[in-house]
């Protein structure tokens, strides 16, 4: 009995040394000796996967592309990330950004994500072609209210995609009252989720070479809500001539009658008397704002919410002033093109902005 006693003593060791080994081996290709490659903003080292069908691809997971939204840039348009010294490790992706997730109902807690969040992530297949790939970026959907990946999964899993010789790029943008709440005026003009979308194409532009991406070969690509934002991205002055090349949009686009908000300034005075701001003058509201918890301001989604889902975008999109310097669109093209009048340029997803 004790002989046998010592030989289960002995695997069970043998078992405990093996465990780390196995784990090293499985984790070998998140070591330093991963990719490395340079951009404009500085150095970025990921690591190795391998696809669906076995093929090798570089991952890069969790670079900024804009400076976190927090403090005094809460509410406002994406700033320019600053360049780096040295290198970014970027080996997981970014948290979601901040959201309240109306599904599933038996969820304890429903707020999930982060505050800083504009973060991408860049996938490209190991090639023997020297020359550059063509560049597909994806805008997750989830009716400008939640990140659909963070809550229904992954739809765009770069493990089938890498079997292919295209360079894949995904990312977060805000969303819910932290991307979409407007005061109407400068204080808060709106729009921040679609402007984070808007730098990602400016980033991209600017950065993809390095990856071994084409710069002049960039494919917009959106379900639902991610639709709706790819047909924006056409409308926007934001957008300037050879920014992207073609656009998809699939399940949403800005003619749905839920791609537009209304009574965006009635609605930020609900959700300032609802956090426990004033609502009496729009800058001491503004104020308050963006001292409160953004976990308090995100859970006041579902304050707007009817039946758990109507209406269903209570924040998204809105229509800003012409004034304004930084501004998605100066007018209403959808009501101008459900009413005829289309400038025949933002209808054509095939065709550079």
């Amino acid at each position: 009995m004790e002989g046998m006693s010592r030989i289960v003593t002995m695997k069970l060791l043998v078992l405990l040394c093996l465990v780390p080994l196995a784990l090293a081996t499985l984790d070998k290709d998140k070591t330093p000796d991963g990719p490395r490659v340079i951009t404009p903003l500085g150095g970025v080292r990921g690591f190795y996967k391998y696809s669906q069908n076995g093929r090798k691809f570089m991952a890069f997971e969790g670079i900024p592309y804009a400076q976190p939204p927090v403090g005094e840039l809460r509410f406002r348009p994406p700033q320019k990330v600053i360049p780096w010294i040295g290198d970014i490790v970027a080996l997981k992706t970014g948290s979601p950004c901040l959201q309240y997730q109306h599904t599933p109902l038996n969820q304890k807690e429903r707020i999930v994500g982060s505050e800083d969040c504009l973060y991408l992530n860049i996938y490209k297949p190991l090639t023997e072609k020297s020359k550059p790939l063509p560049v597909i970026i994806w805008i997750h959907g989830g009716a400008f209210q939640w990140h659909m990946e963070a809550r229904d999964g992954e739809f765009t899993k770069p493990d089938y995609i890498m079997d292919r010789d295209v360079i894949l790029v995904t990312f977060s943008y805000r969303v819910g009252p932290l991307g979409f709440l407007s005061t109407g005026d400068d204080l808060i003009s709106g729009n921040m989720g679609l402007k984070d979308q808007n730098m990602v194409l400016h980033w991209v532009k600017d950065n993809i070479k390095g990856f071994g991406g084409d710069p002049d070969e960039i494919t917009l690509f959106g379900l639902s809500a991610g639709g709706v934002s790819v047909h924006y991205q056409y409308l926007t002055p934001l957008t300037k001539p050879g920014l992207f090349k073609r656009g998809l949009s699939f399940s949403g686009n800005a003619l749905n009658p839920w791609a537009i908000t209304e009574n965006a300034p009635e609605k930020a005075k609900k959700l300032a008397s609802i956090v426990g701001c004033p609502t009496g003058d729009t800058t001491e509201m503004v104020k308050c704002l963006k001292t409160r918890p953004a976990r308090q301001i995100a859970r006041t989604d579902m304050d707007f919410m009817v039946l758990e889902f109507n209406p269903m975008t209570p924040f998204g999109p809105v229509v800003e002033k012409k004034n304004r310097r930084v501004s998605l669109h100066h007018e209403d093209p959808p009501r101008d093109n459900h009413e005829g009048r289309s400038s025949g340029r933002s209808l054509d997803h095939r065709s550079s902005p």
